[in-house]
């Protein structure tokens, strides 16, 4: 065998090593297909499913500080900027400065408000028909290793 053949072997098998062990292949190919579903029934409502847990986080804790909105979700403060630009365009959440110092603050609109219960029986059924795939144990077993993974890495 030629140091060429041998070297492309080792890459082949080492390409689908990594791949195997890689928790960060599986959790985005993971995330691709779940935020399909997720998406699909959210498109009836003109919603991401970001723009959904954004919109449905700021109605549940609201009004919001753009930093503590960012850090609830999960998204750094620009990427969370990003995503609040066009629900602000479409008048669904209002941004106000506050009134001292320079944080500014979000809250939403009862357009917004309109949104999110017109998008609420989408959401359940995205909920259902994957709780239904991989069945109510795993699910569960699915958002508790989940949740450690975001506290384990966000507090180290």
């Amino acid at each position: 065998m030629s140091p060429q053949e041998v070297e492309s072997k080792f890459m082949a098998n080492s390409q689908a090593k990594l791949k195997h062990e890689c928790g960060l292949f599986h959790l985005r190919r993971a995330y691709r297909v779940a935020g399909k579903l997720y998406s699909d029934v959210l498109d009836h409502a003109d919603l991401d499913s970001s723009h959904f847990g954004i919109l449905t986080t700021i109605a549940k804790n609201g009004p919001l500080s753009i930093s503590d909105l960012a850090n609830r979700v999960g998204l750094d403060r620009t990427t969370m900027s990003r995503n609040l630009k066009p629900l602000e365009q479409k008048r669904l959440v209002k941004i106000a400065n506050a009134s001292k110092g320079r944080a500014r603050f979000i809250e939403i609109t009862a357009s917004g408000e309109r949104v999110i219960k017109e998008a609420l029986p989408h959401w359940r059924k995205a909920q259902k028909d994957f709780r239904t795939l991989i069945g109510d144990k795993d699910m569960n077993e699915l958002i508790n290793i989940l949740d450690r993974v975001y506290h384990a890495v966000n507090e180290r």
